[in-house]
């Protein structure tokens, strides 16, 4: 699927798993909860990253190119 087109995921689900997340995260400072994979705290080291999307998916640096070339600039 193309990242601009194609068909719109579930916005319903998407949305209550943001919401779940922020939600738990903001209660107890674990984002942690039921339908997402488990999520440990990003570090220097770890830079585990939950990615939002038609499923939920933990991501190592799932930009990392991105955030390289900026890093050269900043």
């Amino acid at each position: 699927m193309d990242r601009f087109a194609g068909t719109r995921p579930d916005v319903d689900g998407l949305s209550q798993a943001m919401m779940d997340a922020w939600v738990g995260f903001g209660v107890s400072g674990d984002p942690n909860g039921d339908g997402l994979p488990s999520w440990a705290p990003y570090s220097g080291s770890d830079r585990a990253t939950m990615v939002f999307g038609r499923e939920q998916r933990l991501s190592p640096e799932p930009d990392a190119a991105e955030i390289a070339a900026w890093e050269g600039l900043l």
